[in-house]
């Protein structure tokens, strides 16, 4: 946000994001198939090419970890622009590898100027971030970056009718019989449930700025509390405790925060108002309603 109000407001909510980030699973943060999806671009894009410039938006370990390889093999010099460099620090406790091909620049996405161009600017659910008023300066500002034969690669948050959901109580039961028979971790289910539910907000948000936040649940949320001190769901009451928990204790930093998402139709035409989508990838290792949700973009100057 170029506002300067705004923007300290929105690094101050962020600022929590390390502090909860090993408590998040894919897709919250990139699964391994996020990660094969995201090399087998970087390969296709940076073929042959020496010092090769590398901007990621944010300060994500797992793609971080993903470009060192880049930068033994190719030299690739990678700047990581976040908000603050507290959060890179951080989150830099999570790599994996310490890059000396790596810099930080404490940057606004909107607004940020380099005295260089890139190769490649990556980042993961970076759009969302971008409310819908500063969507032309921040996409503008991105292709101003890029080299001639640049590309901007990212995992986006897109909205399907799959999104919508019936009731919060049926979101919990979704996953229960999943966790009974070790199809996946309570702890997954936790991350799953709760960018399910920030999908589903979307459909509940009457002022439709395609906005969409716990905020917009948080009486479903509190009410699906309520029942389960009651003991309302029997057998499986201690079960969904136990995930209710884990999506509290993960997510709750983050009850006022709004991301921005738009309908896929919607969206694939903003992006091509500015790039040429050259590909569209999918992840096959997490919900596959989520997945339907997440397309992985390779998108290039037109």
């Amino acid at each position: 946000m170029p506002n300067k109000v705004k923007f300290k407001k929105h690094r101050k909510i962020w600022s929590q994001l390390s502090l909860v980030w090993e408590k998040f699973t894919e897709p919250g943060r990139p699964s391994r198939d996020d990660i094969r999806n995201y090399n087998k671009l970087l390969v296709k894009e940076l073929k042959n090419k020496k010092n090769p410039e590398i901007l990621v938006l944010g300060s994500t370990p797992e793609i971080r970890n993903l470009l060192f390889k880049y930068s033994l093999l190719q030299s690739a010099n990678i700047t990581c622009a976040d908000m603050t460099r507290e959060m890179y620090d951080a989150m830099s406790e999570l790599v994996d590898n310490k890059n000396k091909k790596e810099k930080f620049v404490s940057g606004n996405w909107v607004d940020m100027k380099f005295n260089r161009k890139f190769d490649v600017v990556i980042g993961d659910y970076v759009n969302p971030n971008i409310s819908t008023e500063y969507k032309d300066r921040y996409y503008k500002n991105i292709l101003s970056l890029l080299k001639n034969s640049g590309c901007f690669i990212t995992k986006d948050a897109v909205i399907t009718k799959a999104c919508r959901i019936n009731s919060i109580d049926e979101l919990f039961n979704e996953y229960i019989k999943k966790i009974k028979n070790e199809e996946i971790t309570i702890k997954q289910s936790a991350t799953w449930i709760a960018l399910r539910l920030l999908w589903a907000s979307w459909f509940k948000n009457i002022k439709k700025a395609n906005n969409v936040s716990h905020n917009f649940l948080e009486l479903g949320i509190m009410n699906l509390r309520k029942k389960i001190n009651s003991g309302y769901y029997k057998g499986n009451n201690l079960l969904i405790k136990a995930m209710h928990d884990k999506f509290i204790d993960a997510w709750r930093p983050f009850k006022n925060k709004y991301w921005t998402f738009y309908l896929k139709k919607d969206n694939n035409e903003m992006l091509k108002s500015y790039f040429e989508i050259d590909e569209t990838l999918y992840s096959g290792d997490y919900d596959k309603i989520l997945t339907s949700a997440s397309p992985i973009y390779l998108l290039k100057k037109k």
